[in-house]
């Protein structure tokens, strides 16, 4: 369904892949653009990566036609669909959106093209001037190039072909004033830059001989008009009676044509002479040709800069600290994060091991007005008592044995920053009173140290413990906990969201594959049905190792339910269908358990022992298999 060019409709572009170049206008008629690799799709993609029916832009039910009533879902691909490097299963489109599917990037735009305004009627100097083009024939010159009329369509070709070659706004323009330079009979060329938050275009390259002398009325009306200028006498058209400027320096001929896209205009390029006459009409139809087509060129570089930064955005909070997922569990989360790190507060994080409580804490910081200042992150629950105090505090020389010069400590290196306590429910009770003490008046001394120090710092601490049953046993103390637990959010386990397991999984597949030089796999449905069922006692850091294992170990294109870690396989017999081999080796440890139970009269402890487990793994072995514990 590959439409007709429109100026307001929604449109989805391929910026790369086997389609590159073309586009699909999302028309009033457009209820359904289906993605895939077989026949028959509106965008077949002939990609192995891409699924049959990988994907579909659906219209939403009851919405107007404009750029905010599509949304993207993925069809349970084997490789998923992927909008700003985030997978995805449903997501609502936006202006601006980069989506991924394989190879294939495609770029959706809402906002209907700003176009140039068309010159109004007036008594202006371009009414007079010696030549003039109106924006629709230089739109005209640019679509149909007549070579009756003298344009160089050769000179065309190449500024086409530089177009396509060069993504960077400034190389397109030196390389357009390069072009027309060589053909005009210039002394002097330049090309100006308007930016879409500019009044006034600012030059950007120049070439020729002299000075280049610039004139502003010119210049200020084919931005504001879009029209074509050209004077073959500057000195005698009464038209530039007032440009004394340009008569003192004796500029005698002057042409400027505007690079206009569809979407703006982009500048302007510029041409002057000492020569009357130097420039004729011809020069004028093949400058703005050349101009247009630049300026067509420039808009494609406008969507690709602001995808980089907008890449750059979601990266810096989605990829990086791997913000992942669509479930209601996730958007809470991602409301949390979005209320609570504009202020200072201090912030609790409760859950689970492996919940991702330390990439919370660092898109708060990241989200924050302190994100410019550091992160210094410190497990609480890997250091003693004295190499705790003197990693948070720091300590000077000789403050105890092995201290043989002077280190600050993570609060100092903190400063103006963030400061990320992790296991905090695993200090101990001296080293909490100073916590207290530091929270309460913002400042310590150095182990060792006399110097009051001061600090500018927002604290986030977290802990898997539950500190209300530790205030209790008296090994946390409750004003600390009051203290830290000024705003508190409990991180979701995964079980508890698994809803976003596939596209986590999808995630984990592609970081760990091109880290590992196996990009392009894929997960196979029964795998994604496997990996939904698991509990995920580990969470996200256990499903991140999980598919990391399968990545190393696969051996096909697809990662298979029995590339996966035998605990996973065993979880999920009964709920998802298990292949001949997998039943196999369930029944197998099965038999194997019952075995060593038979043999020790039901004594579990000594069964575990027969057979070179562990009697924690034993019973776990058993409540997975569906075994009764005797002992329970």
């Amino acid at each position: 369904m590959e439409a007709k060019k429109s100026n307001s409709d929604p449109k989805l572009v391929v910026v790369s892949g086997p389609r590159e170049g073309q586009s699909f206008v999302l028309d009033e008629r457009t209820d359904v653009l289906t993605l895939g690799r077989q026949e028959g799709n509106d965008l077949q993609i002939l990609e192995a990566a891409v699924s049959r029916r990988h994907g579909e832009i659906r219209r939403r039910k009851g919405e107007d036609p404009d750029g905010s009533a599509f949304e993207l879902v993925d069809l349970e691909s084997s490789h998923g669909t992927f909008v700003n490097s985030v997978p995805v299963h449903r997501h609502q489109l936006a202006h601006g959106d980069f989506i991924q599917v394989g190879s294939t990037s495609l770029l959706f735009l809402s906002e209907a093209s700003l176009g140039v305004a068309s010159a109004q009627p007036g008594d202006s100097l371009l009414a007079r001037s010696t030549v003039q083009k109106e924006p629709g024939e230089i739109a005209a010159l640019v679509r149909r190039p007549d070579a009756e009329s003298g344009i160089e369509l050769a000179l065309l070709l190449e500024i086409g072909t530089a177009a396509q070659e060069l993504r960077q706004a400034r190389a397109l323009a030196e390389r357009l004033l390069e072009l027309l330079f060589e053909r005009l009979r210039a002394e002097k060329g330049a090309v100006l830059h308007l930016a879409p938050e500019q009044d006034h275009p600012e030059l950007w390259c120049e070439r020729g001989r002299g000075d280049l002398h610039l004139s502003r009325t010119v210049i200020d009306e084919v931005c504001r008009r879009g029209v074509a200028l050209l004077w073959d006498d500057v000195i005698v058209d009464p038209a530039m009676a007032g440009a004394e400027s340009l008569r003192q320096v004796e500029v005698r001929s002057l042409l400027a044509v505007p690079m206009a896209g569809r979407r703006r205009l982009h500048g302007v390029a510029y041409f002057q002479s000492g020569t009357a006459g130097a420039f004729g009409e011809t020069d004028l139809k093949t400058a703005a040709a050349a101009a247009g087509i630049a300026g067509l060129a420039f808009d494609t570089a406008d969507v690709i800069d602001d995808l980089r930064a907008e890449n750059r955005r979601l990266r810096g909070l989605a990829i990086e600290h791997d913000m992942v997922g669509e479930s209601l569990a996730m958007t809470q989360l991602l409301s949390f994060i979005e209320r609570v790190a504009p202020v200072d507060s201090t912030v609790l994080l409760r859950g689970e091991s492996g919940t991702g409580k330390e990439l919370v804490a660092h898109a708060l910081h990241s989200s924050s007005p302190r994100a410019d200042g550091p992160f210094v992150a410190i497990n609480c629950a890997t250091l003693s008592e004295t190499l705790l105090e003197s990693e948070l505090f720091g300590h000077e020389r000789g403050a105890f044995t092995g201290a043989v010069q002077r280190s600050i400590g993570k609060f100092e290196a903190a400063d103006g920053g963030t400061l990320f306590l992790d296991e905090v429910g695993e200090i101990p009770t001296t080293v909490q009173a100073r916590l207290l003490r530091v929270l309460q008046e913002r400042q310590f001394q150095r182990l060792g140290g006399s110097r009051q120090i001061e600090v500018d710092v927002r604290l986030i601490a977290a802990t898997h413990r539950d500190l209300e049953a530790a205030i209790r046993d008296g090994s946390f103390r409750e004003d600390l906990f009051y203290r830290l637990n000024v705003i508190a959010f409990n991180v979701p386990p995964l079980r508890e969201r698994r809803a976003d397991i596939p596209l986590l999984a999808r995630h984990f597949l592609r970081l760990h594959g091109e880290r590992l030089g196996r990009p392009g796999s894929g997960l196979d449905p029964d795998t994604l049905r496997t990996l939904t069922a698991y509990d995920w006692p580990g969470n996200i850091r256990q499903l991140s190792n999980a598919i990391e294992r399968a990545v190393v170990l696969g051996d096909g294109d697809m990662i298979r339910p029995e590339d996966l870690p035998d605990e996973l396989l065993e979880r999920s017999a009964g709920e998802v269908p298990l292949s001949d081999f997998q039943n196999a080796i369930a029944e197998t440890k099965k038999q194997l358990l019952l075995g060593a139970l038979e043999q020790t009269d039901g004594n579990a402890a000594a069964a575990a022992r027969q057979l070179g487990l562990h009697p924690n793994s034993f019973r776990r072995l058993m409540r997975q298999l569906g075994l009764k514990d005797s002992g329970e």
